[in-house]
Formats: structure tokens, C-alpha cells, sequence
């Protein structure tokens, strides 16, 4: 749904200003099945800057708000590297991610998941850190990676503290955001992206997660972190 968002948002940008950051509240459930309507507003446009916010609404109701933060690139007196760290193993060396009936969400029957950090979801585990290999099985153009594909194989993954969990609790995606780290490099269909996950913190019915997620030649694309609420 995300990914939906930014595709509306980019009919308002100039293509010279790539994505730079997204900030995301999911405010209501959404009726799966049910139609949404993506409403955009450009909040600002300036001269290497532009700010948009877009309220996906089902039924009146908003039920998630957008925003986004699209720039051009600039001249810089210096770089820094990413102090994240690639640690995910070989695809080969990770385990395909099984789907259980009413256990795994449907939507992930479009994503080749190959788990390689930590323990699955609602295993019990001891430690906070997940993490793997995820691309989109439909290998054909609209398939093809862009920054809208990163958005979504970014959302499929499943939070971390959910491995800690000895057993299916619900739970709730609360706030999201994402900061990209360069603008995307187009890559054939097949590509993979590894993800590494780390749970923070959990009390009082609430965790917090960060991410990073790399490239298959090892450069990081983009951090991020995400608030949930647990139900049980």
C-alpha cells in the first residue's frame, strides 16, 4: 500500500528529484478487497526540494497518511559511508519461508523469501536480530525494481519482535519510516535485496524495530524503522 502511495506521489514530482524519505501512519485497518483512493497534496515545492503528503481514505475514512520528501542531488564537501554493517548470509546458505494457511498473510505468495537471520515469526526465539532475502517471484516488467519495489519488499517482511513470540499474536504496524540511501540504480527483474531487522525495545505492549536493507552487490539502499502494537 505504501508503494501504491509513492506511485501516485510521483506524478507530482519533477523525475530529477528522487525519493529522499518517507514518514508513515497507519492510522485505521484496511477492509482488504475494498477500494482505497489515494489523495495527494504537493505541501511544497522548492527549488531542489518537494513535499507531498498522500492520504489513502477507504470508505471517508482516512486510513493511512504519506509523507514524502523528494530532492535533486547536490554537490557535498564530503561522504560518509554507512555505519550499517552487511551481514546476511548467501542465498543459498538461507531457508525458503514456508506458507502456513492462516498462519502466513496471503500477500506473501508473491514474494521469494529465503530466511537467513534469527529464528521465523512466532518461534520463541532469544534473539532480536532477523533478517534474509526477498524479491517479487513475478520476474516480468511490472515487476521491475525501482523505489516503489524496494517500498514494497520492505513492508513483506515481517517485524522482528514477532520471532520472539512463542506463538500467533496480533498485532499492529503503528508509524513507519524510511530513509533511502542513494537513488535507486535499475536492476534486472530477478534481483534480490537482503534485509537485516533489529527489535530495540518491547514494553507495555509496544516494540520498535530498525532495518537496513543492501543491494545483492552489498550497497545499502535504505534505512528503517517501524513502531507496532501488540494485541496479546
Amino acid at each position: 500500500m505504501v508503494a501504491l502511495a509513492h506511485e501516485a506521489m510521483l506524478t507530482y514530482v519533477p523525475s530529477e528529484r528522487a525519493l529522499r524519505s518517507l514518514s508513515v501512519a497507519f492510522v485505521a485497518p484496511v477492509i482488504i478487497g475494498e477500494p482505497l483512493i489515494f489523495s495527494t497534496e504537493v505541501l511544497r515545492e522548492g527549488r531542489g526540494i518537494t513535499y507531498l503528503q498522500c492520504r489513502i481514505i477507504q470508505h471517508g475514512q482516512t486510513v493511512t497518511t504519506v509523507m514524502a520528501c523528494f530532492g535533486a542531488a547536490r554537490q557535498q564537501a564530503f561522504a560518509l559511508a554507512a555505519d550499517a554493517r552487511f551481514e546476511v548470509p548467501l542465498i543459498e546458505a538461507c531457508e525458503p519461508l514456508p506458507f502456513l494457511h492462516e498462519v502466513t498473510p496471503l500477500y506473501l505468495q508473491n514474494f521469494d523469501v529465503r530466511w537467513g537471520i534469527g529464528e521465523m515469526p512466532f518461534t520463541g526465539a532469544t534473539s532480536r536480530r532477523t533478517g534474509g532475502w526477498i524479491r517479487f517471484k513475478d520476474g516480468s516488467e511490472t515487476a521491475r525494481p525501482s523505489e516503489s519495489y524496494l517500498l514494497a519488499v520492505m513492508d513483506a517482511w515481517a517485524p522482528s519482535a514477532l520471532s520472539l513470540f512463542d506463538g500467533p499474536v496480533p498485532t499492529s504496524t503503528l508509524t513507519w519510516s524510511i530513509e533511502l540511501a542513494q537513488p535507486f540504480r535499475h536492476q534486472p527483474t530477478d534481483t534480490w535485496f537482503a534485509i537485516q531487522l533489529s527489535s530495540e525495545y518491547a514494553e507495555q505492549g509496544y516494540c520498535a524495530s530498525s532495518a537496513s536493507v543492501w543491494s545483492a552487490d552489498g550497497q545499502l539502499m535504505a534505512l528503517g524503522r517501524q513502531t507496532i502494537a501488540v494485541f496479546g
